[in-house]
């Protein structure tokens, strides 16, 4: 049977930890995942971050694609090949990101061009955020379709997900557990409507 575990248990040193790769040209989303709770399932030598001081990519995808992911192409080679040193028998890598923006549409078209290129023989699966109809981003809907155009050209299968359904769907488990949850609330919509970074996991079958 072919299992998608998204941990996995390593060594002492990483006893539970996701099987993924985290690549983000801002430091502040990276920076807060790895001082939060959450930090210990994440490996650090699996984080792929901007060379230039995590400016970000502007939201330009030619900038991202173009200026940053050459410069990170190695340190993104050498982190999937450690996550994929450590699966029996891998079998496909799915790439969660977002178009919308400069990182996710011009980064990510990068990092899935470098997986077909690197691992033919692995299927490619793409869960791609698109902008909602009110996106505030000028540049998103010139993103979103340089982003499709390498999506069709590198990805085996892409499941397209609506970030404003994304909101609503934050917005109505925040009301349902109460008041309590209101402050919250604004800052979770924030973190879904600007989500920009990467993050690519590999699926074995065990």
């Amino acid at each position: 049977a072919v299992q998608t575990s998204t941990t996995t248990k390593e060594s002492e040193e990483w006893p539970t930890i996701a099987r993924a790769v985290l690549v983000d040209l801002e430091d502040g989303v990276l920076t807060s995942l790895l001082t939060s709770p959450l930090a210990s399932l994440f490996r650090t030598d699996r984080v792929v971050r901007s060379r230039s001081g995590g400016g970000g990519a502007g939201n330009n995808w030619a900038r991202a694609f173009a200026e940053a992911a050459p410069a990170c192409s190695e340190a993104l080679a050498d982190a999937l090949s450690n996550a994929l040193e450590a699966c029996d028998a891998p079998q496909a890598f799915l790439l969660m990101h977002s178009i919308g923006g400069g990182t996710g549409s011009g980064f990510g078209s990068a990092v899935l061009a470098q997986l077909h290129d690197s691992y033919p023989e692995l299927y490619r699966f793409a869960i791609s955020v698109v902008p909602s109809e009110d996106d505030d981003v000028v540049t998103s809907p010139y993103n979103s379709v340089l982003a499709f155009h390498q999506l069709r050209e590198h990805a085996d299968c892409v499941f397209p997900l609506d970030n404003q359904s994304l909101i609503d769907i934050v917005n109505r488990i925040a009301a349902a557990a109460g008041p309590s949850s209101a402050s919250s609330s604004a800052a979770q919509t924030s973190s879904a409507a600007t989500l920009e970074g990467s993050a690519v996991s590999d699926t074995q079958r065990i």
